[in-house]
């Protein structure tokens, strides 16, 4: 797992290691340990981060050091504007597929000549998926 999320994640609440610690009720080694990536904590102990941060993105990027991340698309912090952009053009390119996923989704099953469509509609599904996650966690401030 990554040794920099825990830290990253701290250092944008703005908040010592040490009061961080005593928030966690855990020791300052303990937390300094989770954030050189020498022990994982737990599912239990990252929700904790994640609520005295108030860095709800630390989730996805849990998740995403995970053997899950392959359920899950990648999640990078972006900047809220560029994050509203991204999400956009994602979501127009996957609008101009609308009324061909209509007529090939009409009878209920895509036909082989049609494989190759439905796999660029699910591409770009992936795509705009992973612009809205983007487009949550953005930075706001």
């Amino acid at each position: 797992m990554s040794n920099n999320i825990y830290k990253a994640a701290r250092n944008i609440a703005g908040i010592t290691q040490e009061r961080a610690a005593e928030l966690l009720y855990i020791s300052c080694d303990t937390l300094s340990n989770y954030e050189r990536g020498i022990y994982e904590p737990d599912k239990e102990m990252v929700a904790k981060m994640i609520s005295i941060y108030g860095t709800p993105h630390l989730a996805m990027q849990y998740l995403f050091d995970s053997p899950l991340q392959k359920y899950i698309p990648e999640c990078r912090i972006r900047d809220l504007p560029l994050a509203v952009i991204n999400f956009l053009d994602k979501y127009k390119k996957l609008g101009a597929k609308k009324d061909e996923m209509l007529a090939v989704t009409a009878d209920g099953k895509i036909e082989p000549h049609e494989e190759e469509f439905w796999e660029e509609v699910m591409e770009a599904t992936d795509k705009l998926q992973q612009a809205a996650m983007e487009l949550k966690y953005a930075d706001r401030r």
